[in-house]
């Protein structure tokens, strides 16, 4: 199946499930169920031992029955929610895919995208389908069986996009031999997306919150389960208990929703802004305001292409191009493969011996 290579397919409900799966991890890895069930099993014990006295060994039998029925709760609560999630998931009518070696396009009731292989997560493959994985999960590529002449068709093509994402000599096209400048106009959705598609850490704050809270909760719960198997008193009617769990669970849940205000707050502020990108030979060249910034190529990381957008990435910061800049899609390409080729060049040129010395 040597590319290019053109199918078209539909998608069915088992195919999202695939691709929304790995959201949904095993219980016993969630910490925030494991959590819950210690709290539960503690709480729990409490509650029945002020009013039948248990032994320390079916205090234990007691607590491990709790836990289970907690974490069965909430794998039957992740089954209910992939499920919702798979059947609101919408489906194209009709997906028409092209396949090269720079890479995936798509056309999706009319609506085309780019998968350039350099942003690709991986690739996997089941006995039904192969997913191609992108950041965010919703831009991930599905190819069903139905997509391929047969299982053996299916492998072969893992095995090309799994060498295609790990080929660093990519055959690009020569650069042109003069810059290329296109206006950008970044808006507050543009932040968005491009913030979706990269992981924001939490600020030391709000590490700080969240492990404070999640050691109270959890060590409180604990320590009660604890003392509860080796027979020591406490009363779960005393109210500074009960006070302490309600005041630990709204101050998380006022956390999160103050966090969540201020999130939205942040990019409703986002302020547009305006700036001419050039690119030549030896590198970026921004200019807004009156301002110029001059980056060279040795400077840029990385140069991800993604859906909607080009990144040059200089460490944690990014150049964001997006796709919508260009008059047409011929545009976005030339400006794209002409940034990977003198990225490329510079590279390879970096760190050449200086003519005449010795090595």
């Amino acid at each position: 199946m040597p590319p290019p290579w053109v199918t078209s397919f539909h998608l069915a409900r088992e195919d999202v499930a695939a691709l929304l799966k790995p959201r949904d991890r095993g219980i016993g890895e969630d910490l925030r169920w494991l959590l819950a069930a210690g709290l539960a099993a503690g709480v729990g014990l409490g509650a029945i031992e002020d009013e039948v006295k248990l032994s320390s060994l079916a205090t234990l039998a007691m607590a491990a029955g709790i836990v289970a029925v907690v974490l069965l709760a909430g794998h039957g609560w992740r089954r209910w929610r992939l499920a919702r999630a798979a059947a609101a998931w919408p489906l194209p009518a009709e997906i028409r895919v092209e396949i090269d070696h720079q890479a995936i396009s798509l056309v999706e009731d009319g609506r085309a995208r780019h998968v350039a292989w350099e942003t690709a997560l991986g690739v996997t493959r089941d006995a039904s389908r192969v997913i191609v994985w992108m950041n965010p999960v919703a831009d991930s590529v599905v190819l069903p069986l139905a997509a391929f002449e047969d299982k053996a068709d299916m492998a072969a093509f893992e095995a090309f996009a799994d060498a295609r994402m790990r080929d660093e000599d990519e055959a690009l096209p020569p650069p042109p031999e003069g810059p290329l400048s296109v206006e950008v106009t970044l808006t507050a959705e543009d932040a968005r997306r491009v913030g979706a598609g990269a992981g924001r850490p939490l600020s030391y704050l709000q590490a700080m919150v969240g492990a404070t809270l999640i050691g109270a909760i959890g060590l409180g719960g604990l320590a009660l389960l604890v003392a509860r198997g080796f027979g020591v008193e406490a009363d779960m009617r005393n109210p500074w208990l009960w006070g302490a769990l309600v005041g630990a669970l709204a101050g998380a849940a006022l956390l999160g929703h103050l966090f969540d205000r201020a999130q939205a707050r942040s990019w409703r502020d986002w302020p547009t802004t305006t700036a001419t990108l050039t690119i030549d030979a030896d590198g970026l060249t921004r200019a807004a305001d009156g301002v110029q910034t001059r980056v060279a190529w040795r400077a840029i990381d990385r140069v991800e292409e993604r859906t909607h957008d080009l990144l040059l990435r200089t460490g944690a910061e990014a150049y964001v191009v997006p796709r919508r800049c260009f008059a047409d899609e011929d545009g976005f390409d030339r400006f794209a493969d002409a940034a990977r080729a003198w990225r490329a060049a510079a590279a390879s040129t970096a760190f050449a011996p200086a003519a005449g010395a010795s090595r």
